[in-house]
């Protein structure tokens, strides 16, 4: 093999072993970068130690990777990651498009503030796939600087077009109850549904399913009580580790109780004894998002006024999945 080749050879498979490093972390959402990427730091971040792991399994990856790669083709930095991150992605929506051709779509979309105050407009696709199976694919994340009607729909627009999927073919449209979204003369559904008269616009059925759920609690007081002694009690034990501890010690007895008469089932993962029980509070307030109970008693104690009143506005509990756990989404006035 020519010198040429070998060179070759090693710059794919150092170009490789960073494609597959970035493809797992972004398969179980993981960061990528450290704090201290430097090579004196005992921990470089997730993508760099991943590098560094695979070196260490293969010889040959270990002669073309990090510090023995040349200079000019180590393939480690954050330009390379985020082009690599952004073929991936095209690659998706592709397949998606593909999967898409040239079907009746619906459009469901939201939108939301990330970290660093800007909005994000989601953007799902949903159909019929050639198998008569109803699909939706997440299709893409756009960034919008203004969130009124019509900046939305030309960016939805935009997106569809850009993607050679025909707008005229929208056969309904999902949204949640914000005005900008749902309003019937001016807003974002209307916008469409006169240039598109078959773009039924559906009101988000788990939104609608949490309005009409915190409407009916309120008329009934032993279940508003409750989800408010619910409200008082995980902040009460959110806001001291003492109390964490005691609540899953308790925890941990009243499992062990109930395994022991028969109640329970036991098995991998069934009850989670060993399982440390995590509460964690955030609080948005004034466009401020503060994470941690303490973060949170320590924005009520910055505020010069004597005494902190209440009065909850909503209050919605969901199940977060096998591990058992609950998410408790409180509003109101302060």
């Amino acid at each position: 093999m020519s010198n040429l080749k070998r060179k070759n050879k090693k710059k794919r498979l150092c170009l490789r072993t960073s494609i597959v490093t970035i493809r797992w972390l972004a398969l179980q959402g993981c960061a990528f970068r450290g704090n201290d990427e430097s090579l004196s730091s005992s921990n470089r971040g997730n993508f760099l130690e991943l590098v560094k792991a695979f070196a260490k399994l293969s010889t040959e990856i270990d002669e073309v990777a990090l510090e023995n790669a040349p200079k000019n083709a180590q393939y480690i930095a954050l330009e390379i990651q985020k082009e690599i991150l952004h073929i991936m992605a095209n690659r998706v929506r592709k397949m998606v498009r593909e999967e898409v051709s040239d079907k009746y779509f619906c459009i469901l979309v939201d939108e939301a503030q990330d970290i660093f105050k800007r909005e994000q407009m989601t953007i799902i696709l949903r159909f019929v796939n050639n198998h008569g199976i109803l699909t939706e694919r997440f299709f893409t994340i756009k960034s919008v600087s203004d969130t009124n009607s019509l900046n939305l729909k030309k960016e939805i627009s935009n997106v569809l077009v850009h993607h050679d999927l025909q707008v005229k073919k929208i056969r309904g449209q999902g949204y949640d109850g914000a005005s900008n979204m749902r309003g019937a003369w001016n807003r974002l559904q209307a916008l469409f549904l006169n240039d598109y008269p078959y773009g039924y616009y559906v009101h988000c059925f788990a939104h609608r399913l949490q309005l009409t759920l915190v409407s009916a609690a309120k008329n009934v007081s032993v279940i508003w009580e409750f989800f408010s002694h619910l409200d008082n009690i995980v902040n009460i034990v959110s806001s001291s580790t003492k109390r964490i501890a005691e609540l899953h010690t308790a925890q941990r007895i009243e499992i062990e109780h109930m395994l022991a008469i028969g109640e329970h089932d036991s098995g991998s993962e069934a009850n989670q004894i060993d399982k440390p029980l995590l509460i964690t509070t955030s609080l948005t307030f004034e466009s401020e998002n503060i994470q941690g109970a303490a973060a949170t008693v320590a924005k009520f104690a910055s505020h010069p006024f004597q005494q902190c009143a209440h009065a909850i506005s909503t209050v919605d509990c969901q199940s977060s999945g096998p591990s058992g756990g609950v998410l408790v989404f409180v509003s109101g006035s302060l």
